[in-house]
């Protein structure tokens, strides 16, 4: 099962990595892209995205009962979890490494729209900085959301 298990693990990690490159490029998010072009980001996500269930199913049989080695829906639930997790955190310290060059103009914008000028580093730090100077405000600005 442990072998098992990391497969799984593995080919969530690779997949879940693509399917964030064809995000970031379709949203134009440019400092989660791996590539400077979007088109490469978005074809490198396609080929991570097939590469990862194709490695796993192809390398071993993997139709297997729970009780004979498999995995039961909570583990893969939890791995499936933990995979997509660890590869949020691969492409943010990726990509904040590869655009760690990236402008970084003086006005960024807030929430996830400061990905298209600065790096994730960058972005969170700012952010951070921003909710830090204005954490009265968060009252006002969910307000709408929740309330109508």
């Amino acid at each position: 099962m442990f072998s098992f298990a990391i497969d799984y693990y593995l080919m969530v990690v690779i997949a879940a990595c693509g399917v964030l490159q064809i995000a970031a490029s379709v949203g134009r998010l440019d400092a989660l892209l791996l590539f400077k072009t979007p088109l490469a980001a978005r074809a490198l996500g396609v080929i991570l995205a097939v590469a990862g269930p194709v490695l796993f199913f192809a390398t071993a049989e993997r139709n297997i009962n729970d009780y004979e080695g498999g995995l039961d829906g909570n583990f893969q639930g939890l791995f499936f979890i933990l995979g997509t997790i660890t590869a949020l955190v691969l492409t943010f310290a990726a990509t904040s490494f590869v655009n760690r060059s990236m402008d970084h103009p003086t006005q960024i914008e807030n929430g996830i729209e400061s990905l298209k000028r600065t790096n994730y580093a960058r972005a969170l730090a700012n952010n951070t900085r921003f909710l830090r100077k204005h954490r009265r405000m968060w009252r006002t600005w969910t307000r709408p959301y929740f309330f109508g």
